[in-house]
């Protein structure tokens, strides 16, 4: 509990130590759950017809402005409310996490529309051109080295190309969540000093009044 309350609050409204521990398993489930929902968006999409919330990223964005520049307001209160409270800026902020999903989601699925028969036809077509040419080109001019050299090097470009798009798959949703928090952070910050700077200045203002 301690580390998610950590995590959703931030290090200016948090008193735990959630930045020290490490939690890979939770950045890893979060690009999971990214793709999954947007595997299953998509296909929806594709089959059925986009789902209502998936239209309006625009209301996404203007929905997690607003959350973002209320979540220090919020959070900053946290200990000092009862436990039911509590529960209620844990959702305010899950909530606010959500639409961030939700602003991504409902911009790419729109543009994720895909006619099997054509994108299928596209990719021979591209392996033909590309691939197939430069195998061709090579065994030609080089015969049967020339085909192993293709063959292998078809294999080392395949082989960068998985990971590449694997790693893009892994870490895409992860730096995305981490650049809004970090933006999140920065607007967190700018309250904390200037509510540092009010009870400062409420507290001169106390200490010259009883003088």
């Amino acid at each position: 509990m301690d580390y998610l309350e950590g995590s959703l609050l931030g290090p200016f409204w948090s008193d735990t130590d959630y930045e020290t521990r490490s939690h890979h398993g939770r950045a890893i489930l979060i690009s999971l759950l990214f793709w999954l929902v947007l595997a299953a968006a998509v296909w929806r999409y594709n089959t059925a017809g986009v789902s209502l919330w998936l239209t309006v990223p625009r209301f996404w964005l203007q929905f997690l402005i607003l959350l973002t520049v209320l979540s220090p307001l919020v959070s900053m209160f946290y200990y000092r409310l009862p436990f039911f409270l509590r529960l209620s800026v844990i959702v305010f902020q899950i909530i606010k996490y959500l639409c961030l999903l939700l602003t991504s989601w409902s911009w790419i699925v729109p543009h994720m529309a895909f006619n099997s028969q054509l994108t299928f036809s596209y990719l021979v077509n591209w392996l033909n051109n590309t691939v197939g040419a430069f195998v061709e080109r090579n065994t030609e001019v080089n015969q049967v080295f020339g085909l192993v050299f293709s063959a292998a090097w078809v294999f080392v470009v395949s082989i960068l190309l998985f990971a590449a798009v694997i790693a893009a798959v892994i870490f895409a949703p992860i730096i995305y969540v981490k650049l809004y928090s970090a933006l999140q952070r920065l607007w967190d910050w700018v309250i904390s000093r200037i509510s540092a700077w009010l009870r400062h200045d409420f507290s001169v203002r106390q200490h010259q009044r009883h003088a």
